[in-house]
Parts: structure tokens; C-alpha cells; sequence
């Protein structure tokens, strides 16, 4: 039996699956990722250290199964954050994390030279540090003279296909991530890269995702008991990759990754036009250049739901059915499922970590609204599912505006995704269904495929999405809660307008 490898290089763990060609999952590995904390107490990455524990991964997943039975690699993970390589292919210096937002005065320098709106026509992108030119220009700063060492750039992903091919490669929805792409042209940008201090040859080749590139290099076969015969082929972003179990590829349903944070991903049909102006959602090329990503995120979505918990659902108001006895739904089912729409008047801001889209802000902070002497916590446990079922709608709203696109449903995967209570909320906030695919390790699974498209086993990511997704439940709107829920939602508006206002005082103060 052929076995698919997929490599996920993520923020929270580094993870190694193998799977069938119809998608089943037949040996998982996972580690922690492993960050260093530097002296000045910010987050660094070691890239060797990446390969070595994927290369322990790999090694046990290959000892597992027959040995011959990999056939291809693929790999896909987190983008922005750049580790250089040096003429002799070793890594310089440690790696700056995309969540890092120290580089923000060079993005503030950035806006001063060549313009928002400069960079949006050209990248699709935000002027914003966690992207990877304001990060190289720090670099640059931090270190001139290791930055002019360095003979190739890589994302961590890429980083991991060189690794296993020696080959310097790359697909479009990665390199859109870099601010350093042209999304019109699908190439690097000759101007921005002269502005950053770089040639083409400093980035790698960019072709579409499940495009072979080789395969499997004698020393990478060595360390990990994959054969020299393995296929290497290009993956893509992990939540682009995601989109293909998740069916979420056709321009009518939006990929909704559910987790700490929660991230909507929107893929337009083939060759539709590129939107002309920045509506709050970031534009890139999918894992082919003939369609493009809108993406928009709740920064604090999953984070939020667990703040609540920590301090709210332990409280005595709900006597012996506590949270610890009866696990997340059945709580919520008991204790939130009664309450009225609104939560008695309440209107939640998940912006605890700083606003996602629209806004992009990291400033903004959350609150509740609405608050009395009468408030329970239930009351507050309920605001914050709604609070964010409303943040929800409003990127999808500005998706399907963007788009020109009828947007029918959410595609939601991930830990939220398990949660039922909330996806209900979702949906009756939304007007739109939720379908919950089967894919467990959508991410994992999108890469593995990508490497079966590129050995031939699948002709197109379409024929990949039709095999391998399938969906376990749909959860439709309830139609007379719709009408609550849009004059709810046209207040929840307006608050997000005047806590930006407010926001900024406090931060100042």
C-alpha cells in the first residue's frame, strides 16, 4: 500500500503523518515546537533544531510501516519567519517568529518610504511586522554582516523540502505571506526586493503546490530511512493547505480554522479578478496562480472561550454541574442554552489579544457591554460565543462583498470545531451552515495529498478536495433567531467602532 507523508512545520507543534491515498490517517507524530527564549526575553526558533526532531518523527513513522511504502513528501506550516542559508547550506543565526512584532518600527518605515497603498496594489498585503520584509530588515539591521552571508531565504516549510531534496523551492500561497510577492505578476518583486537589499536568487523557486521537485537526497535517506525513490513536492501555507479536505476550494464555502486564534480562508474560482482595494482581508495566490486567497482572522477566538472558562465557569451560581464534571458541550448545553439571544443585553469584543479584521489593530483591546448588578456569569459565558459568531460574520460578510461571491457556508475544522454549542451560535449569527468536515489533521492531510498530486496519484487538488472530503455533520440556521441576531449584530458594529477610539486612550494612558 502507497503511503502519502505530510511534514507540518506549526507554531504550537511540529507534527509528521502518514496517510492513504483516500485520506485515512495510518501513523501520526507530534512534538511540541521547540522556542528559545534569548536573553532579551523574545521567542527565537534554531531551524536545525526543527529538522532534527522531524527527522526523529519521520524515522519512527518509516520504522512503523514498510519501509518502501512512502512514496512522497510534502510539507506546509507557518509562514513569514525566514531563516538565511549560507553558500555552504548552513543556517546563519537563529529564526525571528512570525507572531514577533518587534520589526514594527521598520514597518512603520516601510509605510513612510513607499506607501499602504503602494504595497497593497503590489503584494495584496497590509503594511504590518509579522510579515517577512519588515522581519529581514530588522535582521539586517541586528546584523549586517551575517545578513550579507546569507545565499538564500527561506520559510520554515521551504526550509524543511531543502532539507529533504537540497532543492530551493517554493509555491504561491507561502510566497504571498512574504511581502515581498507580486500578486499580480506571480513572481518577486524587483523593487521591493532591491528595497529590502536582495536579489531573486536570495529567494527560492516558486511553482504551484504538488509540483515534484525531486527527490529524497542519500543523506536525508540515511538520517530518516526514507528512500532515495521518495517524491519531494511543494506544499503550501498550513491553512491553504487545509482547504483541501475541508473542501473549502470552489468560491462558496470559506475555510473556517478554529483554534487559539481562528482563521477564515476564502479560495475564488479560477482566474477571477483580483480584488482592487483593501477591505480588511489580506490578498494572496492559492497554492496555484490562477486563484486567490482572501484572509481574515480572529486573533483571540479560541483564546477567548478558554479565558471565560478559567474565570467564569467555575463559579458557585452553577452549583454541582460544573464545568470539570461535565465537559465543555455538556456545560454549555445545560447552564448557557436557556438563555435569552443577546445574554440580557450583552455584547462581547473578543479583541483580547488585539483586533483581527477588518481592523488589523493590535491596540484594540476587548470588552463587554451591557453590563448590570444583575449579570451572571452564564450571561457573560453565552456573550462571548456570541461575541465572536458576530466577529465571524462580519469578515465573511466583507469576503462575499470582496469576492462578488455567495458565501453559503463555513467550513469549520480545528478544536472549536468540536465544540457543537458554539458552532450552533455560528450559525444562526451567520445566516449560513456549518459544515464540519471529517478530517481531523485537515493541514497534515492537504501536504500528504499535494504529494500524491505530485506523483501522479491524483490529477488536480479538485480531484484530492473530492476524495478526501467528507463531511460528519451540517448545522443549519434557525430562521426566527436571524432576525434577533442581525439587530444584535448592527449594535455589535457600533461598538467596534467606538472601543478603537477608546482602545488607543488607554493604551497611551
Amino acid at each position: 500500500m502507497d503511503v502519502y507523508l505530510g511534514i507540518d512545520v506549526g507554531t504550537t507543534n511540529l507534527k509528521v503523518g502518514a496517510f492513504t491515498i483516500d485520506g485515512e490517517l495510518v501513523s501520526l507524530r507530534k512534538k511540541s515546537t521547540p522556542t528559545i527564549t534569548g536573553l532579551d526575553g523574545l521567542a527565537y526558533y534554531d531551524a536545525d533544531e526543527f529538522w532534527d526532531e522531524i527527522v526523529s518523527m519521520i524515522r519512527d513513522i518509516n520504522c512503523e510501516l514498510k519501509h518502501d511504502s512512502i512514496v512522497s513528501v510534502s510539507t506546509t506550516g507557518m509562514a513569514e519567519a525566514m531563516v538565511g542559508i549560507d553558500e555552504n547550506g548552513k543556517c546563519l543565526g537563529y529564526v525571528i517568529p512570525w507572531f514577533d512584532t518587534r520589526s514594527k518600527q521598520y514597518s512603520i518605515q516601510i509605510k513612510d518610504d513607499l506607501g499602504s497603498e503602494k504595497i497593497f496594489s503590489i503584494t495584496g498585503l497590509d503594511v504590518n511586522p509579522i510579515f517577512s520584509l519588515p522581519k529581514l530588515m530588522l535582521i539586517r539591521e541586528m546584523n549586517s554582516e551575517e545578513f550579507q552571508k546569507v545565499s538564500v531565504w527561506l520559510q520554515m516549510p521551504e526550509f524543511i523540502l531543502y532539507k529533504l531534496s537540497g532543492e530551493f523551492y517554493t509555491d504561491y500561497s507561502l510566497a504571498s505571506r512574504t511581502m515581498l510577492f507580486d500578486i499580480h505578476n506571480n513572481d518577486w518583486c524587483e523593487e521591493l526586493l532591491g528595497y529590502a537589499s536582495l536579489i531573486k536568487s536570495n529567494l527560492p523557486n516558486i511553482v504551484d503546490g504538488g509540483t515534484r521537485i525531486g527527490s529524497v537526497s542519500s543523506e536525508t535517506s540515511d538520517l530518516t530511512g526514507l528512500t532515495v525513490n521518495c517524491a519531494v513536492v511543494v506544499g503550501g501555507h498550513d491553512h491553504i493547505c487545509g482547504t483541501i479536505p475541508s473542501g473549502a476550494i470552489n468560491g462558496e464555502h470559506v475555510l473556517d480554522s478554529s483554534g487559539t486564534a481562528e482563521s477564515f480562508i476564502y479560495i475564488s474560482k479560477s482566474n477571477a479578478p483580483l480584488p482592487k482595494e483593501f477591505s480588511g482581508l489580506r490578498v494572496g495566490r492559492y497554492l496555484t496562480k490562477d486563484k486567490y486567497a482572501l484572509w481574515g482572522g480572529i486573533i483571540s477566538s479560541g483564546a477567548s472561550v478558554e479565558w471565560g472558562i478559567q474565570r467564569l465557569c467555575n463559579g458557585k451560581e452553577f452549583g454541582e454541574l460544573t464545568f470539570d464534571k461535565l465537559g465543555y458541550d455538556l456545560f454549555f448545553d445545560t447552564h448557557l442554552q436557556d438563555l435569552p439571544i443577546g445574554s440580557d443585553n450583552l455584547i462581547f469584543l473578543p479583541h483580547l489579544r488585539g483586533a483581527g479584521a477588518p481592523y488589523w489593530n493590535p491596540t484594540i483591546r476587548g470588552a463587554f457591554f451591557g453590563l448590570s448588578s444583575n449579570t451572571t456569569s452564564a450571561q457573560l459565558m453565552k456573550a462571548i460565543f456570541e461575541g465572536l459568531a458576530m466577529q465571524s460574520r462580519m469578515i465573511v460578510d466583507v469576503m462575499e462583498k470582496a469576492s462578488g461571491s455567495e458565501i453559503s457556508a463555513l467550513n469549520t475544522v480545528g478544536g472549536g470545531s468540536r465544540l457543537i454549542y458554539w458552532q450552533n451560535i455560528k450559525a444562526m449569527v451567520n445566516n449560513r451552515a456549518i459544515n464540519i468536515p471529517a478530517a481531523t489533521e485537515a493541514t497534515l492531510l492537504g501536504a500528504a495529498m499535494l504529494g500524491a498530486i505530485g506523483v501522479g496519484a491524483y490529477k488536480s487538488i479538485e480531484d484530492a478536495s473530492n476524495a478526501t472530503y467528507r463531511i460528519i455533520k451540517t448545522i443549519g440556521s434557525i430562521s426566527e433567531s436571524n432576525n434577533k441576531y442581525d439587530k444584535l449584530y448592527e449594535i455589535f458594529v457600533k461598538a467596534n467602532e467606538l472601543v478603537s477610539e477608546i482602545s488607543h486612550d488607554l493604551v497611551n494612558f
